[in-house]
């Protein structure tokens, strides 16, 4: 498990939500939490160092060889960045409601689409609507928003 201490999109409590879930089962689990990262690591350092631990953890469970050696600055980076499984305790408890996406219309900019009218414009039942394909393909052609009397034109 690898995470990135500053990451907005994966909260810290939600990766070690994974480690501990993992621990207990008795499943093999490295975590590596970098706390200068983010979403992804950036920094080479501590990219080389996450490839060299998942190397060596995938060659230890699947089989297979890795490179033993490495620079003294990733050596020493990986030792810096590398938490033990075993004292991993959940900091904080993950309320699933609190991930939840916004709901439709809500959402920055949203009171300025509403000032302008709405999200979408409003059409008469009559007026049909194209999907638009390159010269020469078929296209659907729909007289009403419900669907009714859809056909393919050419």
């Amino acid at each position: 498990m690898a995470q990135g201490a500053n990451d907005p999109r994966v909260k810290k409590a939600e990766s070690e939500q994974i480690v501990i879930a993992l621990r207990d089962r008795g499943f093999p689990v490295e975590y590596i939490l970098a706390p200068d990262e983010g979403h992804g690591f950036a920094r080479p350092v501590n990219n080389m160092a996450l490839f060299a631990e998942s190397e060596k953890f995938f060659a230890g469970h699947i089989g297979g060889r890795y490179q033993e050696t490495m620079t003294p600055e990733v050596e020493a980076r990986l030792k810096e960045i590398t938490v033990d499984p075993k004292t991993v305790m959940l900091t904080k408890k993950v309320d699933p409601a609190s991930r939840r996406r916004p709901e439709a219309g809500r959402g920055p900019g949203a009171e300025q689409r509403q000032l302008q009218g709405g999200d979408q414009r409003q059409r008469p039942d009559d007026e049909p609507r194209h999907r638009r394909h390159r010269e020469g393909r078929r296209r659907l052609v729909v007289a009403h928003r419900s669907g009714q009397n859809a056909r393919w034109e050419t």
